[in-house]
């Protein structure tokens, strides 16, 4: 697996958690709490899974790390702040979906580039083996 395809696993994984956390985490009943993170799940994991099969569309992972920001946010918006677990989950997933996205958008520019030494080695001869 290719060093760009490593954080767009992480978020489909990130996505997939936040999809089922509020059933494992026993806070289901709070129905917008439980619908944003189902949401934002679906979506996260979609965009994640978009630049594992076209990394050219870098476009998805900036979408995620707006996605990432807005759940950082969304336990203020919502109103369920002041309960510990679905807070916490929400930041916490938050954090890591968008610091992934960073670092997906990145390394997916890394990799469009090609080799960064370009033209370093003589193309018409052969190349000793490397050890």
């Amino acid at each position: 697996m290719s060093d760009a395809k490593v954080p767009s696993w992480i978020n489909v994984i990130a996505g997939i958690w936040l999809i089922i956390s509020p059933f494992v985490l026993g806070f289901g009943a709070l129905h917008y709490a439980t619908a944003n993170f189902v949401v934002m799940g679906v979506v996260i994991a979609l965009l994640s899974a978009l630049v594992l099969w076209h990394p050219q569309d870098g476009w998805a992972s900036w979408i995620n790390l707006f996605l990432g920001i807005w759940l950082i946010f969304s336990p203020y918006i919502y109103g369920f702040n002041e309960m510990m677990t679905p807070t916490s989950n929400s930041i916490i997933i938050g954090v890591i979906v968008a610091a992934v996205s960073l670092w997906a958008s990145f390394a997916n520019r890394v990799a469009a580039s090609g080799p960064i030494f370009r033209g370093a080695e003589p193309e018409d001869e052969e190349r000793p083996p490397r050890l």
